[in-house]
This record gives structure tokens, C-alpha cells and sequence, in this order.
């Protein structure tokens, strides 16, 4: 199927900056659509970023890469923000940390094997319920990555029904960010 040239012109006049210097670097545009679609770039005064400087693939630091089977299980959260403000606060003991996000759902910390026992009791002395108090989530606010974009989220028609119309607050919730549902306590 052919396409005419003000076809092209009219297209690329009608789409967003962003999709004309997508299709203009994608280097599947035929020759006269690249000749149409750099014309219209000129007339919108828009800049192609050079890409000659950044590198073509993202090289990956293997050291960077970390073997959870040298860890030993340490204690899970339900809520981010909480695993995260203990393993800060482990780490301020210099002990290896880090969270894993278990099966169920939950963030695991786990420790270096040889490190678990001096962690075991750094974690007793950390007063987990003074942190939370600290960074409170707000109601309906994801409990697993803190998004605001969670909807309430019950079961049964009737239920719903009352809480859309005001006559009783939600107590499930799901997160259209990362997907997760939770109760409230």
C-alpha cells in the first residue's frame, strides 16, 4: 500500500514531539517518510540528542550481582518503609543486609551466614514500632511501595455499594501500581 507524501506530512504534523523523534531515531522509516518527518522536526525546532556519546548497551557490574544462598534469613515486613528503615538501621552496625522480596509477598531481610547472630541481637535492640510511627502511611497508601494509587478493593456487591455511596470506610485495598491487595487491620 502506498502512502503520498502529504499523507506523511499530515501524520507527522498531528503527533506529539516525542513520537516524531521516536520514529525519526527508529531507522525503520522509509527514505521519503525520513526526508518528511525531519522536515516537520525542522519546523517544530526540535533537537535530536546525540546518542554517539552514550554507550549502546549498558554494561551490567557483576560484582554488583548478590548471591542470596550466602545469606541467612533474618526477619520479614509487610511494609516497605519499615524493612527498609531496619536495614538502615542494621547497616548503621556495619553488618551485611539486604531485602529480598519473599514468595508471599513480604520483604525479607537476610544477612550474611557468619553475620546473624550479632544481627539477631542488633534487631532486638531496634524498636521497629518507634520507626513506623515515624513514617505513618496514610490510609489506602500501599503498604509494599508507598504509591497513593490504591482503590479500595472489597468483596461482595452490597459492601462496595456501601462504601462507594459513604455509609462504611474500605478495608481492602489494591494497588494499581504494583499490583498488590492488603487488608486493613
Amino acid at each position: 500500500m502506498a502512502v503520498s507524501r502529504e499523507a506523511l506530512e499530515e501524520t507527522y504534523r498531528l503527533i506529539s514531539d516525542d513520537e516524531l523523534l521516536d520514529r525519526i531515531t527508529s531507522g525503520t522509516l522509509t527514505d521519503v517518510a525520513q526526508l518528511v518527518a525531519e522536515a516537520e522536526r525542522q519546523k517544530r525546532g526540535l533537537q535530536i540528542e546525540d546518542t554517539a556519546e552514550a554507550p549502546a548497551e549498558e554494561e551490567v557490574d557483576e560484582s554488583a550481582h548478590i548471591d542470596l544462598d550466602q545469606y541467612a534469613h533474618l526477619t520479614s515486613y509487610r511494609r516497605s518503609d519499615t524493612a527498609y528503615m531496619v536495614c538502615q538501621e542494621l547497616e548503621r552496625f556495619e553488618l551485611d543486609v539486604v531485602v529480598a522480596e519473599a514468595e508471599s509477598g513480604a520483604l525479607e531481610l537476610r544477612v550474611i551466614k557468619s553475620q546473624l547472630e550479632e544481627a539477631q541481637i542488633k534487631l532486638a535492640a531496634i524498636d521497629t514500632a518507634q520507626l513506623e510511627s515515624e513514617t505513618v502511611l496514610d490510609e489506602g497508601q500501599c503498604p509494599r511501595c508507598g504509591s497513593d494509587r490504591s482503590v479500595p478493593h472489597e468483596q461482595g456487591v452490597l459492601r462496595s455499594l456501601f462504601i462507594a455511596i459513604g455509609l462504611a470506610n474500605p478495608t481492602a485495598y489494591f494497588c494499581q501500581q504494583c499490583e498488590h491487595s492488603w487488608q486493613l487491620e
